[in-house]
């Protein structure tokens, strides 16, 4: 903030009258953001950790990330990658429900989802939800 306030001081009065120096952009050079489809949106827990959680926190706040959990959409908007190792579960299944959050395999680990919106629901706290719906209700379910 410092510097910006210097060189805002320091550039805004050529700007004003006109005397500043301008780069025009080059028209070849420029590339296109698409928008994101519906399917893109969509978790896919047979990638690694880190793409899982640079997808969810690419996503946050809209149009978020989103996963299905008996036969309904849960959108996702924050997960914290885990050391944790399930070698015996399967991708999108969740293995735990710790004061991390709920915790879902992934193909070289696992993450924790933090912040939540399930179906029919308000955004909060993977904890909060666990505590409405139950641990056991959840443990062992797949994330599709």
């Amino acid at each position: 903030s410092k510097l910006g306030s210097e060189l805002l001081i320091e550039t805004l009065p050529s700007i004003i009258d006109g005397t500043n120096e301008r780069i025009k952009q080059d028209e070849s050079l420029v590339t296109f953001g698409f928008n994101v489809k519906r399917e893109e949106e969509h978790i896919d827990f047979n990638k690694t950790s880190r793409e899982v959680f640079n997808h969810v926190r690419g996503l946050n706040p809209w149009p978020s990330a989103y996963a299905i959990l008996d036969e309904n959409e849960m959108k996702i908007y924050e997960c914290d990658i885990l050391d944790k190792q399930f070698s015996t579960k399967t991708c999108g299944e969740i293995v735990d429900v710790t004061k991390e959050g709920i915790v879902v395999k992934t193909n070289d680990g696992s993450v924790a989802l933090k912040t939540i919106k399930p179906f029919g629901k308000k955004m909060m706290d993977a904890r909060d939800y666990v505590n409405g719906i139950g641990k056991d209700n959840l443990i062992g379910k797949v994330l599709r």
